[in-house]
């Protein structure tokens, strides 16, 4: 009962947890959410085993076996990668490293066995249906949608943090909502409007259609779940067309002639999105931004390089930095200095798990895909078919879903509940028997290791995260630089890319200075400023001593040196050598050139200042902060010594 009701509650509340005060809050705070739920539920089996009131169960699937080579593909990829602590700790942007993987795995596993039960299924699937639900009428009501509720309303836990996971997370939803209202026997009038609570989410139906506005496009910002959800529908049509076909052998071939087709034209659509000047690429361009593009062209040169095993997991920023591509900061281009994914589910997986990843990757689709075929045409149960159908139509559209996307840990939960549905299913229709065993020879070390396994991730692993994100919403707000210097320790102690946690806090540091100068005004502020200004450099310089070759965590040292002239701390000479650095490392990339120009400036060297700029232009004339920084240049050596304070945006 108590796994069973503690796995309620997580569904209640995903679509609504989401602390604003947490690094990329939305992703954090759901990664942290089934970290620590996956830690619980293995404390309760581990005792269950330990006293023996609990079996070790096992699913006999191929979808396990598919699924446990492709995670043992992605360890393979961590080790020979880029940098194994990317791989398996994950980034602050996406919190779904290896760690986060293993975690969801366990989950998963203990999602199946609960839910196997069909009465056990049926309520985990209501409630997960009425609290999205309920999170989508919030999100239309709300300030992302007409403004009817929560008008002031600081934080967005009615957006999901991205249009985009949200649309993912939604478009699984809605699915399960029309097979729950389908395989009820007595049908009521909510059943019928659960459905349409998702369709009318902002995210999926552009708001300004509510407000008579026709003259856009009527999906909302998550257009690909938009589009798949409609497409969905036809698809679903079309599985009832052949359901009425009453020969059997008929049914199979028609089935799997579509199948076939469904697979080359998905296969065609994929290669034409990301081929240059594709059929599909053109349309695409004109809905979105170039840059995806350009960094599609990059990915397939970072692939070649390393074909089988690919980079690791979560190492594209660092790998993209060495074959930057700076058209990436032109306006035309988004004007997106750092990008952290390819936003492509194929080329995404060539880049971290190289053709293996990718391969073991479409097969568990592949496999998923044919065991659902198999289920709806040899299933005797109506409401088995059903579910087929339902998850016959989600896998390849979320496929398709992908192909401008990527997963976090917004939307693999519902990928997970997916799948566990798929497995449950197959082996329901199949008739088969799971390997189970209840040997304390195999029980009790089972227990042991679960609990230190618990025991480790939440001491080495969940701890030190949890402390760092509440320390990133303390240190704002603290006002006192006293207060907030005894707290960096403690905010870069997680494994999980402490330097994205230095990186904000010290940008916010810098940028709430520019804003309001006048805080300087004070001896004692400024001095204690001054204080806290050593304490970031510090923590650089540490960070940079363990990774020597991280351009970006250069560019930031750089950035603070320089900005501790502003406190009359001449570091000027030690910037440059770290941007000498930086530019050894990614020459074509101008921002090294920016900022070793405007560090001259401040330098009086108005000789190199005008070099150096000039540099950063010629390398890109188009890039117009390239610009900015020559006529930056010229302005202030007419007014030197007095000089304007140069902000870096993108750094």
């Amino acid at each position: 009962m108590f796994a069973e009701y503690l796995i309620y509650l997580f569904f209640v509340l995903f679509p609504f947890i989401n602390i604003q005060s947490f690094l990329y809050g939305g992703s954090s705070t759901r990664s942290i959410f089934l970290i620590a739920t996956t830690s619980l539920l293995l404390i309760w089996f581990a005792v269950k085993l330990f006293k023996k009131k609990q079996t070790l169960v096992i699913p006999k699937s191929p979808i396990l076996l598919l699924l446990l080579l492709y995670f043992i593909s992605l360890i393979i990829s961590a080790f020979v990668g880029f940098n194994f602590d990317n791989s398996f700790w994950s980034l602050a942007t996406r919190t779904t490293g290896l760690w986060y993987f293993l975690n969801l795995g366990l989950f998963a596993w203990i999602l199946w066995l609960v839910f196997s039960d069909r009465e056990k299924y049926r309520k985990i699937l209501l409630i997960i249906i009425l609290s999205t639900s309920f999170y989508s009428l919030l999100s239309l009501f709300g300030p992302g949608g007409l403004g009817v509720i929560f008008k002031d309303y600081p934080g967005n836990a009615f957006t999901l943090s991205n249009s985009t996971f949200a649309g993912m997370y939604l478009f699984g939803v809605f699915l399960l909502s029309i097979y729950y209202l389908f395989q009820s026997e007595h049908k009521k009038w909510w059943m019928y409007a659960l459905p349409i609570s998702f369709i009318i989410n902002p995210n999926i139906l552009n708001r300004q259609v509510w407000s008579g506005d026709f003259s856009g496009v009527f999906v909302g910002e998550a257009r690909a779940s938009a589009y798949v959800i409609f497409l969905s529908l036809f698809a679903l049509i079309l599985i009832w067309l052949i359901s009425k076909i009453r020969n059997q052998r008929n049914k199979k071939i028609f089935t799997y002639s579509i199948l076939s087709f469904g697979v080359l034209l998905i296969s065609w659509a994929s290669y034409s999105l990301v081929t240059p000047n594709g059929f599909l690429q053109r349309i695409y361009l004109k809905q979105a931004t170039a840059v995806r593009p350009i960094t599609w062209e990059v990915s397939n040169k970072i692939f070649l390089e390393r074909p089988v095993f690919g980079w690791g997991m979560d190492n594209f920023e660092r790998v993209f930095e060495a074959h930057y591509d700076n058209r990436v900061l032109q306006d035309e281009y988004g004007n997106e200095a750092w990008l952290d994914r390819a936003h492509n589910v194929v080329i995404d997986h060539l880049v971290d798990g190289g053709a293996v990843g990718l391969g073991l990757y479409i097969l568990v689709y592949l496999v998923i895909i044919f065991s659902l075929v198999y289920s709806a045409l040899n299933s005797p149960e109506k409401n088995d078919r059903i579910l087929s159908a339902i998850l016959l139509v989600y896998f390849p559209l979320h496929f398709i879903e992908l192909q401008t996307a990527f997963e976090t840990s917004i939307s693999y939960p519902i990928l997970a509940f997916m799948m566990v549905s798929a497995v449950i299913l197959f082996q329901r229709v199949r008739k088969t028997v799971n390997w189970e065993t209840g040997r304390p020879a195999i029980t009790y070390p089972l227990s042991v290791f679960l609990l230190f396994f618990v025991i480790w991730s939440t001491v080495w692993g969940l701890s030190p995260l949890l402390q760092a994100e509440i320390v990133n919403g303390q240190m704002r707000a603290v006002k006192s630089a006293e207060e907030r210097i005894p707290l960096y320790p403690r905010l870069i102690s997680s494994p999980v890319d402490p330097h994205a946690f230095l990186w904000r806090i010290s940008t916010d540091f810098q940028r709430a200075i520019t804003v309001d100068p006048e805080v300087l005004s004070s001896p004692s502020t400024a001095l204690n400023l001054k204080k806290e200004l050593v304490v970031i450099e510090t923590e650089y310089k540490n960070y940079i001593k363990n990774n020597p070759d991280h351009f970006r965590a250069k560019l930031n040292l750089a950035d603070i040196l320089i900005f501790q002239n502003l406190f009359q701390v001449n570091k000027l000479d030690e910037a440059q050598k770290i941007l000498d650095e930086a530019i050894e490392l990614v020459p074509q990339n101008p921002q090294s050139y920016w900022i070793k120009a405007v560090a001259y400036i401040y330098m009086g060297k108005f000789k190199e200042a005008r070099e150096y700029a000039k540099k950063g232009l010629t390398l890109n004339p188009k890039i117009k902060q390239s610009q900015e920084i020559v006529d930056y240049v010229e302005n202030s050596i007419k007014t030197f010594p007095e000089v304007e304070l140069f902000f870096f945006r993108q750094i």
